[in-house]
């Protein structure tokens, strides 16, 4: 019998929120509800928006919220060799092709090519294979030949979501590195996972995971998009809001009932924000109550966690 299987993917770009907390803590709901198998992914390829230390933080703050999961945790930098050889396919299937533009240069040739302002190179060779040929694959960008045709796919909580077509994406960076498209359906890839759940806001990205799963004939996963939470101006959850971060409550101490609590509320899955426990929030959850559009994290919810510190 096959096995279904989820994962947590957290990047250690920043501490945790209540944000990433509601995707984590519905992802463990939605896999205890449909017995998932569900393992925990380090995603720390981020460039420079890597920040030292975070990665214990974040994998010590998941365990304070009562996340589960099994087997070891996999760091995907230790993994890059892997996601190489495919990337090395696409080379061969001429899918890719080297172009050392930056993405300003990129934007600028997209939107003024008139004006003499744009990079004279082009952003996509007439022979890609000509183009690539004698070219190693170290000290160079690549981007991925995209559809110029819109794409469509089922979201298992969004339906049905099309995506308009888009630039050549960055898929293999100038330090010989995978950028994050290619890096994560390959890992999940290899790692078993058939159910992907995270925030909409990677709705977008989906488009250019699956042309790079069809492209290399992998099978393609389940996608659930939970809503993305944003502050009141309507902008995802982040520091301009304030400190929202796991560990900024816990230190003020909020309990993780009152987390799990909140979260129930902006799921829709109780009608007033109370403390719960795992259990609790398992029984009343249901997917249908899931929100289709942002949840707001507002300043109501900020002092209902303050009044349930025990300092």
């Amino acid at each position: 019998m096959s096995i279904s299987r989820s994962r947590f993917a957290p990047s250690p770009t920043g501490s945790l929120h209540l944000g990433n907390a509601s995707t984590f803590i519905a992802n463990q709901l939605l896999s205890r509800h449909f017995n998932w198998d569900l393992v925990f992914r380090m995603e720390d390829l981020c460039g420079p928006r890597k920040k030292s230390g975070v990665i214990n933080d974040t994998i010590s703050v998941m365990r304070w919220l009562g996340l589960e999961w099994s087997g070891n945790i996999k760091i995907q930098s230790e993994s890059t060799e892997v996601i190489k050889t495919y990337f090395e396919k696409l080379v061969q299937q001429n899918a890719v092709y080297h172009c050392d533009l930056t993405r300003k240069e990129i934007d600028q040739s997209l939107t003024a090519p008139d004006s003499g302002e744009h990079p004279s190179e082009n952003i996509r060779p007439v022979n890609v294979m000509a183009h690539n040929e004698g070219v190693s694959i170290p000290d160079h960008n690549w981007r991925f030949l995209t559809t110029q045709d819109k794409l469509s796919f089922n979201d298992e909580i969004f339906g049905k979501c099309t995506c308009k077509p888009t630039p050549d994406f960055a898929i293999w960076t100038i330090e010989d590195a995978p950028s994050y498209q290619i890096a994560v359906v390959i890992d999940d890839y290899v790692d078993g996972i058939t159910d992907v759940v995270r925030g909409s806001d990677l709705i977008s990205s989906t488009a250019w995971q699956i042309q790079i799963l069809k492209e290399l004939e992998l099978p393609l996963p389940q996608w659930w998009h939970l809503p993305l939470v944003c502050g009141p101006d309507g902008r995802k959850l982040g520091k301009r809001h304030g400190d929202t971060t796991i560990a900024y409550f816990k230190n003020k101490g909020v309990t993780i009932e009152a987390i799990y609590g909140l979260v129930g509320f902006w799921y829709g899955f109780v009608t007033e924000r109370t403390r719960l426990t795992m259990d609790d929030l398992q029984s009343t959850f249901d997917t249908d109550s899931i929100p289709r559009k942002e949840i707001v994290c507002t300043e109501e919810d900020i002092a209902w966690l303050h009044d349930c510190s025990q300092h």
